[in-house]
């Protein structure tokens, strides 16, 4: 064996245990039986030796422990053993289904609605759900007309599969119809390349029929303008087996159990996620003679793995909170919801599924499918994009007495408001204090500023002076705050 074999990673040669010996032995001869500290190189040779030792013998005993009782042990005495080699037995799973819920818009879905399947088995949802076009679970909606205007903007923000606030317009001419308007608006949409990467729209008398391209997944938000209503939506809700195990969610098996009044329909088009009862121990020892270790996760390695930029680019921020925890006679439900602000839909569900707790579903107003490598079967993993809440920021500032604001304040202001904006994240509340003191950085020769942020829900739509605040502007965890230069306002008083 070649000299250079007996190198370790950190360059120290290891010798076998009686060479080490020896090499003690002389050692202490040499030195009237005492050992200079200070030699680096003999001590760390030593220190390795026995350090590889001592790993050598317990992995011999923890092989000898495995091989030896892993056959004939049962129960938690067999979750002891496997766990020496990171295996943990898998939990018991519940089964979980999209249902598609056809109704008049705003009826509510309460939490802890019951659905069935063909056996009277019972699922039930984790919380309330209206139905509307905005509410982010939306697969399909009609478009009506609610007034009949010529020369008229008619208009909606589309949002969905990574599309955020796309507007779409159409003006309505001289002698305009409701006819005429719905085939304008129909053909916009026909060629609008980013709302037919999201959408189909389909003609009908007296409205538009609105459907995700996927339908029924991936749900999509569109916020109406003036003139235009909606009167009837599907949503896509998630409904959760309350037992445990492998319970029926096949195609078309699963019905609302108590009439809802303005819901129309209720079932599930597509199969749902079969759960599963707790791993055996028979299980447990096959994957364990495999080597597998089961894919477990925290929402903190969920969050981790999202923002490496290797796996996801183009992120702006993600964060991963966990839903209510609910109870239905005496079994807890958790499930956890990724909110995140870009990247690719694929990317990010694969990494919430590589790195999701095994006992636990996800939830989110966006879904994309998985393969299990395992299993090779198809899995719907959901996430939420975050809504966007456009701010508004209005700034007042006033020259010292004795200073000189910079001729460029306005391009500086600006600086000052888009610096902070890079310092928040999905969910986080926007500190005007911070932000004063981001612009007041920026800026020499203040004798006086004031700030004060809005919010809006389209981009356009200026708020009313009354509505602009001084204090924390509240944005909750599914939403995101946007800023953008045309929203600052800039006003310089007289010294």
């Amino acid at each position: 064996m070649a000299d250079e074999d007996f190198i370790t990673k950190s360059g120290v040669k290891l010798l076998s245990f009686e060479e080490a010996q020896q090499l003690l032995e002389d050692k202490l001869q040499e030195g009237d039986d005492r050992v200079d500290l200070n030699d680096q190189s003999f001590l760390s040779t030593i220190l390795n030796v026995f350090a590889d030792v001592k790993t050598k013998i317990r992995g011999f005993f923890y092989n000898l422990l495995l091989n030896l009782y892993i056959p004939t042990a049962t129960g938690i005495f067999l979750d002891y053993l496997v766990v020496f080699k990171s295996i943990f037995r898998k939990s018991a799973q519940n089964s979980f289904v999209n249902v598609e819920i056809k109704g008049d818009t705003n009826t509510v879905i309460p939490i802890s609605t019951l659905c069935v399947n063909k056996k009277e088995e019972e699922f039930w949802c984790l919380q309330d759900y209206t139905i509307k076009p905005d509410s982010g679970y939306c697969v399909e909606c009609d478009i009506v007309i609610s007034n009949v205007l010529s020369n008229q903007e008619y208009s909606f923000f589309l949002s969905g599969n990574n599309v955020l606030d796309h507007k779409i317009i159409y003006y309505s001419g001289n002698g305009a119809t409701e006819q005429s308007i719905l085939e304008g608006i129909f053909d916009v949409l026909e060629h609008d390349t980013l709302f037919l990467q999201i959408c189909t729209v389909e003609k009908q008398t007296g409205k538009l029929i609105i459907r995700s391209k996927t339908y029924p997944s991936n749900p999509f938000t569109i916020q109406l303008g003036d003139y235009l209503n909606c009167n009837i939506a599907t949503l896509l809700v998630r409904f959760v087996a309350i037992n445990s195990g492998p319970i029926d969610v096949s195609e078309n098996s699963i019905s609302l159990k108590n009439n809802i009044a303005g819901v129309m329909s209720a079932g599930n088009t597509k199969n749902g996620v079969l759960g599963r009862n707790i791993e055996t121990d028979q299980e447990l020892r096959e994957r364990y003679n495999e080597n597998t270790i089961t894919e477990i996760g925290t929402t903190q390695a969920i969050k981790s793995a999202l923002l490496n930029e290797d796996i996801i680019s183009g992120i702006t921020f993600c964060e991963v909170v966990n839903t209510q925890i609910g109870t239905y006679n005496g079994y807890k439900v958790v499930g956890i919801e990724a909110v995140v602000y870009g990247g690719e839909d694929q990317k990010i569900a694969q990494v919430i599924y590589d790195n999701k707790p095994i006992n636990v579903f996800t939830t989110g107003n966006t879904i994309t499918q998985v393969v299990d490598s395992e299993t090779g079967e198809s899995v719907d993993i959901y996430f939420t994009r975050p809504v966007g809440i456009y701010i508004w920021v209005k700034v007042e500032i006033r020259q010292a007495l004795e200073g000189q604001i910079p001729d460029n304040y306005g391009e500086l202001i600006q600086g000052g408001v888009m610096e902070y904006s890079d310092t928040i994240t999905t969910g986080d509340d926007v500190n005007v204090v911070y932000l004063r003191n981001k612009i007041v950085n920026k800026l020499k020769g203040l004798g006086y500023i004031d700030v004060k942020v809005a919010k809006s829900v389209f981009p356009t739509d200026e708020p009313q002076p009354a509505d602009y605040e001084d204090e924390e502007l509240v944005i909750n965890a599914r939403e995101v705050a946007l800023f953008s230069d045309s929203r600052i306002i800039i006003s310089i008083m007289n010294s």
